[in-house]
């Protein structure tokens, strides 16, 4: 389908510029003799030559008569344009529309009652060419196989699956399989891990399935996985990037844990539960998309992402687990939607870059050092109401937070302290 519609856009443009061109250079010897209407007629593939043309136009002093068929042979051409005949002194077809349907290779009869012959040596005309320069296997005009331009025209074909750097297991219930590094042998470079195998959609990555394989440098999932299981990609050194598809509803424990050289990566909407630790020590990790569909992140699950400086939790998360953003030195800008409850243990601590945070009113638990460390927190805004037993007396914030949010005066509203003070005091 993509090559016939690049064809017909093809030919519709090459249709207009020839219209616009021939327009351009018989308009006058129309206006000359005052007959737009043989030219529209030559146009339209009414089956006249250039110089039978400019003989329907007429001289001075046409008759009325002459008019009147030269309006009826228009009309006829404008109802049936594509079984118009041309005169045996033409070169083309008869305008705009004998030209498309030589490019089309329609064998339309001549005046003469001979089939008409083009001057192309193929038998496919230039549709042939174009389909070989789209690349769908047919023969060029010169004889070449198709290819060329079918990259820049969006043709090019999915990626070779790497099935001979993988493993498949299939499932216990004969349905599906799940995919796995070869053996023990080195692997290296770019894997693409296929949709189907023998007949039967690939939708897990198995446990350690890529364990500790430091030449792998990309990674391609295809939008038939379901579930990344544990430790599915830890280690894996030289991994710069991943897009998770939005087919795939978990990932487990650990599953890119240490992966030292992963900048960026992509999440597309459907994922539901982003298990714990399954980003932590990803130290140059800058940039992540929490989709919507998201519900659970779980502890450590993005520890020690010492690059990230900006993360935005979407509403459709409930839970942020024990410790899911430790030690993100550089995390400057967090939301925490309304959707949330509880801000675990440790859940920000050490996030030594953090300077505001707002704690919407859905949060009525805030656990043991959630925000320790932070030593450049300098406004906290409390939008709501959270009980003493609710409100983790271990040093939740830097300085005397909690006991001046207790205090006459305290509760809901934005506290402030200088930068380095131990010291709070309410808005």
């Amino acid at each position: 389908m993509k090559t016939k519609t690049y064809a017909i856009k093809i030919i519709a443009l090459t249709a207009l510029i020839l219209f616009s061109l021939t327009a351009a250079t018989c308009g006058s010897e129309a206006g000359s003799d005052g007959d737009f209407r043989s030219f529209l007629s030559g146009i339209l593939g009414g089956g006249k030559s250039k110089a039978g043309s400019a003989a329907s136009a007429g001289e001075n002093g046409t008759s009325s008569a002459e008019e009147a068929a030269t309006v009826a042979a228009a009309k006829a051409a404008e109802e049936t344009p594509m079984e118009a005949s041309d005169d045996s002194d033409s070169k083309g077809k008869g305008g705009i529309l004998g030209f498309i349907s030589g490019i089309f290779n329609r064998s339309s009869k001549a005046s003469s009652g001979k089939e008409d012959s083009s001057d192309s040596k193929g038998s496919s005309g230039v549709l042939s060419f174009i389909s070989g320069i789209f690349g769908d296997g047919r023969k060029k005009e010169a004889g070449t196989s198709g290819g060329g331009l079918s990259g820049i025209f969006g043709g090019s074909k999915d990626p070779e699956p790497t099935l001979d750097k993988l493993d498949f297991e299939l499932l216990e219930d004969g349905t599906a399989y799940s995919v796995k590094a070869k053996g023990e042998e080195r692997l290296s470079g770019d894997v693409v891990i296929p949709a189907r195998y023998e007949g039967k959609p690939v939708t897990i990555i198995g446990e350690e399935a890529f364990i500790l394989k430091t030449g792998l440098t990309s990674i391609t999932i295809p939008d038939s996985v379901t579930l990344i299981g544990s430790l599915a990609f830890s280690g894996c050194a030289r991994l710069t990037s991943v897009t998770i598809p939005g087919n795939v509803y978990g990932i487990a424990h650990g599953a890119f844990y240490s992966c030292g050289s992963l900048t960026d990566v992509t999440i597309l909407d459907g994922l539901v539960i982003i298990d714990q630790y399954a980003f932590s020590g990803c130290i140059v990790l800058t940039n992540i998309t929490i989709p919507d569909s998201v519900t659970h992140i779980g502890r450590e699950a993005f520890a020690r992402c010492e690059r990230l400086t900006s993360v935005t939790i979407p509403d459709s998360v409930t839970e942020l687990g024990l410790g899911a953003f430790i030690a993100c030195t550089r995390l400057s800008s967090v939301n925490i939607p309304n959707s949330v409850t509880n801000i675990d243990t440790n859940t920000f601590r050490s996030c030594s870059s953090l300077a505001s945070i707002t704690i919407p009113a859905s949060v009525t638990s805030i656990g043991r050092e959630a925000f320790e460390r932070c030593t450049s927190l300098t406004s906290v805004t409390i939008q709501g109401t959270i009980a003493p037993n609710r409100f983790s007396s271990s040093l939740p914030f830097p300085g005397d937070l909690r006991a001046k949010y207790f205090a006459e005066g305290g509760g809901p509203g934005t506290y402030t302290r200088p930068e380095g003070s131990e010291t709070w005091t309410k808005l």
